[in-house]
């Protein structure tokens, strides 16, 4: 996937001038990645394609431009499988809930919802009829999937709210939760709730499901509410479950960690700002003091002796401020949210009577320049070697594609900074174009954001 991201961002950021990347890249997908045709298994729950080896397989063919014949039919059993479960599922003496975003069927929605956004971009290359056709069988199955999974995801949250009350009482509950691993509920982004909602508040979901805000918004809002307490009362930290995980009791300090912690948060305020109609009816001034305290948090504490990667690492921290940067530099949330916060909130987000994200750029590039000391890619005694340093989640492919996001940040930031000065309020259709390249190109964060447009 990593290989996938770069070959797309590179003719963006103009970095590929001589065709090296591209070339490389090509030469790397063609000729040495060989993706396994593997028998699908979801006796597990385990339906995600980020958790599923032959599931992934499906996804990258896509991406890739090389779809299977096979694979529309094994991309139908996964949704049929998904559709088909209960809350939870059985594995190895455990009651393992089945709708988060790494193993579950949120992951699998965050599939369906990239492959449709990669087809509308032209984001991928097809190669001969053969592949056109099972293309048009893979977008069918996708596009009539996705409204069926969320609403499957969205019943299963109330379902486990409802229960949640009976296991433990009213304290903590909130409108949609769903079962981790018995009788926990996870918070965290990889496992949890924040990435459940993070992926249902995709600006491309309501095209699938146009009264998602209508039916499930205060629903959506109110759980948010519910998290943005939990962590005000953790002075800014996001617990790993309710009811509290028994080892986190006996840690000395809460992890802040993208699986779990604040930055999973981080991302969820970020996203639910920059889908706008769903800013503007719900964003609540008590969810921009959540951010700011658990914004603190992640950087005084972020800098994580396991490394650089996405999952629990300095980059995936880093990413989730880089998203509160593109949150508040678009200027999606109700200027009125801010002005209901404490002073100290205002003069960090508020810069001449406008919202700005440099507060959280400023920390973000900070921490991604830190991860060159990280292994493998640096030596520093400080970090120890992730146990896979190369994977997307917890090596340097994660951290690779998170200063491609930064530098796209950044191209899109210092261009606004000319028009600023130039006193240019209207771009030529010329250079508005050259702008929204930049936006699509952001691709957002793996099995989370689809982009940021």
């Amino acid at each position: 996937m990593t290989y996938i991201r770069i070959l797309h961002q590179a003719r963006v950021l103009g970095a590929d001038s001589d065709g090296t990347i591209s070339q490389s890249t090509e030469l790397f997908l063609s000729t040495r990645l060989k993706i396994p045709s593997l028998p699908l298994d979801f006796k597990s729950g385990r339906t995600s394609v980020l958790g599923s080896t032959a599931l992934g397989a499906v996804f990258v063919r896509f991406l890739l431009g090389k779809p299977e014949v096979q694979d529309s039919d094994a991309l139908r059993t996964a949704i049929d499988q998904a559709l088909a479960l209960g809350r939870t599922s059985t594995l190895r003496g455990h009651e393992m809930g089945v709708d988060e975003v790494l193993y579950g069927r949120t992951g699998l929605l965050w599939a369906l919802l990239q492959i449709d956004k990669a087809d509308g971009e032209g984001q991928t290359r097809w190669e001969d009829d053969e592949s056109l056709s099972t293309k048009k069988s893979i977008l069918d199955i996708s596009r009539v999937g996705i409204p069926k999974l969320c609403g499957v995801i969205t019943q299963a949250g109330r379902d486990g709210a409802t229960d949640f009350v009976k296991q433990h009482g009213s304290e903590d509950a909130m409108p949609l939760m769903w079962s981790w691993i018995d009788t926990f509920y996870s918070l965290g982004l990889m496992h949890g709730i924040t990435g459940v909602l993070s992926v249902l508040l995709s600006n491309n979901l309501t095209r699938f499901h146009p009264k998602l805000l209508d039916e499930h918004g205060k629903e959506i809002a109110g759980t948010i509410t519910g998290l943005c307490n939990i962590a005000m009362k953790s002075n800014g930290h996001l617990p790993m479950a309710v009811p509290r995980w028994p080892s986190e009791k006996a840690r000395e300090s809460s992890l802040v960690q993208i699986c779990h912690g604040a930055p999973g948060l981080l991302i969820l305020l970020a996203i639910a700002g920059l889908n706008e109609p769903f800013a503007r009816r719900f964003y609540e001034p008590l969810w921009v003091e959540a951010l700011h305290v658990a914004s603190r948090k992640v950087w005084e504490q972020g800098i994580l002796s396991k490394g650089g990667g996405l999952c629990h690492g300095i980059a995936g921290n880093a990413w989730a401020l880089l998203m509160l940067h593109d949150t508040f530099e678009h200027a999606l949330i109700p200027m009125e949210c801010i002005g209901a916060c404490r002073e100290g909130v205002k003069k960090d987000l508020v810069k001449c009577g406008r919202l700005s994200g440099d507060w959280f750029l400023e920390m973000a590039l900070a921490m991604l320049l830190e991860c060159r000391n990280t292994r493998p890619f640096g030596d520093s005694e400080k970090y120890r070697l992730p146990d896979n340093p190369y994977s997307l989640f917890e090596g340097l492919a994660g951290t690779v594609c998170a200063w491609a996001e930064a530098a796209l940040a950044i191209k899109a930031k210092l261009r606004k900074m000319e028009f600023e000065e130039k006193g240019i309020m209207s771009p030529s259709s010329t250079k508005a174009k050259e702008d929204l390249e930049i936006l699509e190109a952001r691709l957002g964060f793996p099995g989370i954001a689809v982009s940021i447009v």
